[in-house]
């Protein structure tokens, strides 16, 4: 063990007994994790000669909380090490990443502690296709929820032990939480370990619920003075001067069509307990107007080219990634949400397709990742587009990114982005943030558009796609055709994404209103929306996929993927049951072993197999599924059995084809 740590791990040696006893006990645990059946048929001898293989097939930390849960403090944690020990040093200590993971992830008993702060967790990473992997090398897709409270702390915005609950059984397996720079630095220079420290519980709690959380700073129209949120009131003092008049000709011209008005003129009222404008008043026009005033748009322009402020804006990133750099379930730092391409008003080439990305955002975020980095190594670093003009209508609809290149390698770097019909295709939505009729041809060529143009643009700059936003509609049929046409591109593009929002948390910065969330405002549950979202996915791949469809009126879900050496562990289906298949559900696999469980198919293949999996709905009569896209003919699953029989696998595999 000595070796181990002062030969691979020279800046951090064991300092106390503790360690040692907690390493002890991790080994142990790591051979009983999925042998509890066989600890009392098989001796230690047969424990210690599988030691080195059940290290290399190390168990990911969601698997290991639920070994926990079965072991506990037993007897079984009393065994003898000695030939453990001796048969795994060698195996370990060729690896100093695994023995980091190993320590980080089991010595953490559930309701203490981790006695290793110094350990960083394995990280996912972006493999050459564009595909988040875990330490145990399969594909993972995410499905998730935005979680942004815009202003002071309200238990009806809650994100508790029971919210976590729902969204784990809802199949949702990531969050985007937004970390807000006011609460981090309240006061420059002072920051807020408190609330770093609650961010830091979340992120864990999220975890232990199997869910992975982006770490998201988060703005709209800037700050909270601009009835936006985003930096902290102290910094604007910094940005001076800020321009409050519509002056220079392109102002002027904006001006005479309405799309240029300041503060003054908007003649909000100010609330005398924070100084700040009255929400009520801010949301008397839509906040995409603050984001045309001098104000903001002279605020962006400084915030790059202020040396002293993008130092203010890196000790954000740092006191953040530093009090998150050793918990197992950050999935990436997502840079800046939705920057505006910077001072417009007086650099008009700035609305430019891609200028904005090239000149301001890239140099910005290649140093924040670096200071991210220098705290949590490996960690993945999301990066979003300019927002204007990348997918204005007037400007030719979507543009590719103008990056030439990321902010990190290939494998530790995803492109964030965001779709919404409303604002995007048409500004002809209502204040729910719902297009005038689920029909929207103009919606479609742009959702089809924009999930294209971001693969094409990770492709060609390497890394992952994330998109990190869209919906923000009611939960009416409306707004369900509008998350079944955005989410039926992403998962066809093999693209993980995240509803906005879980909660209206005082989320004053949206096309929409308090309906936006899950919850109506008396607190009732929208379960259509729920459903809508809730959709059968494969959360784990082992292997590397080439097709994932579902079709969320018949329930028919197609999964094709490759398997390969290096990937451990099953495939992992998830589908909702109760919402999704109430008379119960079936499925066949080609090439490979089906095992169902609640709520989830686990797929095993041998490697090398090309695997075909489908899965659809229990009927009472022939017809089965369909896939079909606007346009094309219905291509439909039927005939082939009787009713509750078991698919043939030549049967689904002739019948189940796809269209679009």
């Amino acid at each position: 063990l000595q070796y181990i740590y002062t030969e691979e791990i020279p800046s951090a040696p064991l300092q106390q007994l503790g360690d040692l006893i907690c390493l002890g006990h991790l080994v142990t645990l790591l051979l009983l994790s999925d042998m509890v059946v066989k600890r009392n048929q098989y001796g230690l001898t047969a424990l210690a000669e599988s030691c080195a293989e059940r290290l290399s097939s190390m168990l990911s930390a969601q698997n290991v909380v639920q070994v926990l849960q079965v072991l506990g403090r037993n007897e079984g944690m009393s065994v003898s090490l000695g030939q453990i020990l001796e048969q795994t040093t060698a195996k370990v200590s060729r690896d100093p990443e695994l023995m980091r993971a190993i320590v980080s992830q089991l010595c953490k008993i559930p309701g203490e502690e981790s006695p290793n702060k110094w350990v960083t967790p394995r990280r996912l990473k972006v493999d050459d296709h564009g595909r988040f992997r875990g330490p145990d090398g399969r594909v993972q897709i995410f499905h998730g929820l935005n979680v942004v409270q815009k202003r002071a702390f309200d238990p009806f915005s809650s994100l508790n032990a029971e919210d976590m609950a729902n969204l784990q059984s809802w199949g949702f397996n990531a969050i985007r939480l937004g970390v807000m720079w006011p609460g981090v630095e309240p006061v420059e220079g002072q920051y807020n370990h408190t609330y770093l420290q609650v961010v830091r519980q979340l992120v864990d709690d999220l975890y232990s619920h199997g869910i992975w959380t982006i770490v998201d700073f988060h703005q709209d129209a800037f700050t909270e003075r601009f009835c936006g949120e985003g930096v902290p009131d102290w910094l604007l003092p910094k940005l001076e001067p800020i321009q409050r008049t519509c002056s220079g000709w392109l102002p002027e011209v904006a001006k005479i069509f309405g799309q240029c008005k300041s503060f003054a003129d908007l003649n909000y009222s100010t609330d005398p307990k924070t100084g700040f404008p009255n929400t009520s008043d801010c949301l008397s026009i839509g906040f995409d107007q603050y984001s045309r005033t001098p104000e903001v748009v002279t605020s962006w322009g400084h915030f790059f080219s202020y040396e002293s402020i993008q130092q203010k804006f890196h000790g954000f990133w740092r006191v953040v990634a530093s009090a998150l750099k050793d918990s197992a379930g950050v999935l990436g730092y997502d840079l800046v949400n939705e920057p505006l391409n910077g001072d417009y008003f007086h650099e008009v080439d700035l609305l430019k397709p891609g200028l904005a990305d090239r000149t301001l955002l890239q140099p910005l975020y290649a140093s924040v990742g670096q200071v991210i980095h220098a705290e949590d190594p490996g960690a993945i670093l999301m990066y979003e587009p300019d927002t204007l003009p990348a997918y204005l209508p007037l400007a030719g609809g979507v543009r590719p990114v103008g990056f030439t290149r990321g902010p990190s390698s290939n494998s530790t770097q995803a492109l964030s982005y965001h779709i919404y019909s409303c604002g995007f295709a048409t500004n002809k939505c209502n204040r729910k943030g719902d297009l005038p009729s689920e029909d929207c041809p103009i919606c479609d060529e742009m959702a089809s558009s924009a999930v294209a143009t971001r693969e094409a643009d990770a492709r060609r700059l390497g890394g992952g796609a994330f998109m990190t936003e869209f919906g923000a509609c009611s939960g009416t049929p409306i707004c369900l055709s509008e998350i079944k046409r955005i989410t039926d591109r992403a998962d066809r593009a093999l693209h993980s994404w995240a509803y906005w929002q879980f909660k209206y948390s005082h989320d004053i910065t949206t096309v929409a209103g308090p309906e936006e969330g899950f919850y109506n405002l008396d607190g009732s549950l929208q379960e259509s929306k729920v459903k809508a979202l809730s959709r059968t996915y494969a959360q784990f791949i082992a292997g590397s996929p080439s097709t994932m469809r579902y079709d969320a009126e018949t329930g028919a879900f197609r999964l094709q993927y490759v398997t390969t050496e290096i990937t451990k562990g099953a495939t992992k289906i998830f589908l909702n049951e109760k919402m999704n298949y109430p008379r119960g559900v079936q499925f066949n696999v080609l090439n490979g072993t089906g095992i169902r469980h609640q709520n989830e198919v686990q797929v095993l293949a041998d490697p090398g197999r090309e695997v075909d999996v489908a899965l659809v709905r229990e009927t009472l009569g022939p017809f089965q599924g369909s896939f079909s896209s606007k346009g094309g003919a219905a291509a439909r699953l039927r005939g082939c059995a009787a009713a509750r029989l078991r698919l043939p696998a030549w049967c689904w595999n002739i019948y189940l084809q796809f269209t679009g």
